[in-house]
């Protein structure tokens, strides 16, 4: 997904990827790990709510533009939009719930 991606389509990704990692286990069970290389460019990390009150992420974007020389990247652009980014949806084979729901690949 390219540099500012928006949440929901990014996460149908996010997804689709999930789906296609399940399958890839299901089928080499005996496998004990795996590994996914790439970017958020390449495979894209879920773009989660991010429901902190105080102290949450989005309050440290333009921090961090102004750290990247005024650059946006998916990480700045998901603070925008109050979400953060995680590959959590990948491997985690029990997510925890919280409010809202995690994405679940």
């Amino acid at each position: 997904m390219p540099t500012g991606a928006a949440p929901t389509p990014t996460n149908d990704v996010v997804r689709q990827v999930g789906a296609l990692i399940d399958q890839i286990r299901d089928a080499h069970s005996a496998s004990a790990t795996s590994q996914i290389v790439g970017g958020d460019d390449i495979v894209p990390m879920a773009r989660v709510d991010d429901i902190t009150r105080t102290g949450n992420e989005a309050e440290y974007a333009n921090e961090l533009l102004a750290g990247n020389g005024g650059q946006t990247t998916s990480f700045t652009e998901a603070l925008g939009t109050r979400h953060f980014l995680t590959d959590d949806p990948y491997g985690d084979l029990d997510p925890i719930a919280v409010q809202p729901p995690p994405v679940r690949a």
